[in-house]
């Protein structure tokens, strides 16, 4: 029953950086650059993605609830144009909350609870859409995140069990619970501007590692979706998984943070039903994995670990790894001034600043392994 309970203040990003040329090499030591670019947006926004379009940088700014836009600046801060996608919404009676960059002049748009992608033209005019609807039959609905690329569609699954009864018993939340854990994470399109469409599934099976069918599975889905590869993680577990392009586990990479504990676990559905307001203390007064970024210039892996809130600030550090896995650095992050969330670009990592009194403007300071 994943999709039942969201935690919105978990908002995940992911964009695999691929090599220019060669991948650089770097050091050891993640160290503050001390320069900072900042996006002067004009509307607030939560989400965003990096992307390369003809070798050159830009940053996509989106927020799908109240201003029903897309804005896209140059890495360096320029704003470029503004996509909205209201009428489309509006015509295609469609609520947005995913969405990929296909290149500059195109943008895909995952639908809200029908499974379905549209994609748009800069001007916010729709160009192309498919239907996936009929996976809701068999309780799969697709979620964030979604990257389209080179035709191949892959996108999160959330289990939304449609035998799941209006007035459940502590039993149907149970057996929800334990089909959910063995349900598959990953929905892949091989063929996605073709019909017939080309599906498989990946990443089943994951859940049942670290979640007991008596458990509660709230989160969402949270896997880093690259070329070639797929992390996944969750707020439940120490470790994050690799996948190879076959979809096959090729490593379990343990997260042994020095100055956060990694103790999340789910609550028994019998205390949730109980209090529900659980769900949210449980993850205010413990600590777990919040983010995974990939840096292809460098081969470099960066890992998010949150700590026990303090207040309504969000603790955190940042772990650096390299290509194999092997931790470099850890680096514990000033919480007053940063959120637990950025991008990589061409000169490093990009670690949002906090700025408060410019909800339209996102700050960002740059990071680089030296």
């Amino acid at each position: 029953m994943r999709v039942i309970f969201r935690l919105a203040f978990f908002t995940i990003l992911f964009y695999e950086a691929t090599c220019l040329s060669s991948c650089k090499i770097v050091g050891t030591q993640l160290e503050n650059t001390d320069e900072t670019v900042s996006y002067n947006i004009g509307f607030p926004v939560i989400r965003y993605k990096y992307f390369l379009n003809g070798g050159k940088e830009y940053v996509a700014f989106c927020d799908f609830v109240s201003n029903k836009k897309i804005a896209v600046h140059s890495i360096d801060g320029a704003q470029l144009f503004v996509t909205p996608f209201d009428k489309v919404m509006e015509k295609e009676n469609e609520k947005f909350y995913a969405f990929s960059i296909v290149n500059l002049d195109t943008f895909a748009l995952l639908t809200k609870y029908t499974n379905k992608v549209f994609l748009i033209n800069r001007y916010g005019e729709l160009i192309y859409k498919k239907d996936y609807s009929k996976y809701l039959l068999e309780s799969k609905e697709l979620c964030s995140p979604m990257e389209l690329d080179s035709g191949v569609l892959k996108v999160g699954i959330s289990f939304m069990d449609i035998n799941f009864p209006d007035n459940p018993t502590i039993e149907d939340y149970i057996e929800s619970e334990k089909t959910g854990n063995f349900f598959p994470n990953l929905f892949i399109d091989s063929s996605f501007y073709k019909e017939p469409e080309s599906i498989t599934f990946g990443l089943d099976s994951l859940y049942s590692r670290f979640v007991r069918a008596d458990e509660m599975n709230t989160e969402g889905n949270y896997s880093l979706l690259l070329r070639n590869r797929v992390l996944f993680k969750s707020s439940y577990s120490d470790s994050f998984y690799v996948f190879n392009n076959h979809y096959e586990l090729d490593t379990v990479v343990y997260v042994d943070s020095k100055f956060y504990d990694i103790d999340t676990r789910p609550v028994k559905i019998s205390d949730f039903l109980k209090n529900m307001n659980l769900i949210s203390e449980n993850f205010w007064e413990h600590g777990f994995i919040s983010n995974l970024l990939y840096d292809g210039r460098r081969n470099l892996y960066y890992c998010f670990v949150r700590g026990k809130m303090d207040g309504n600030m969000l603790p955190f550090s940042i772990i650096a790894y390299d290509k194999n896995f092997s931790k470099l650095d850890e680096v514990k992050m000033d919480y007053k001034a940063y959120y637990p969330y950025g991008f990589v670009g061409s000169k490093g990592l990009y670690v949002e600043k906090i700025n408060k009194n410019e909800k339209n403007i996102k700050t960002f300071t740059i990071f680089s392994c030296r």
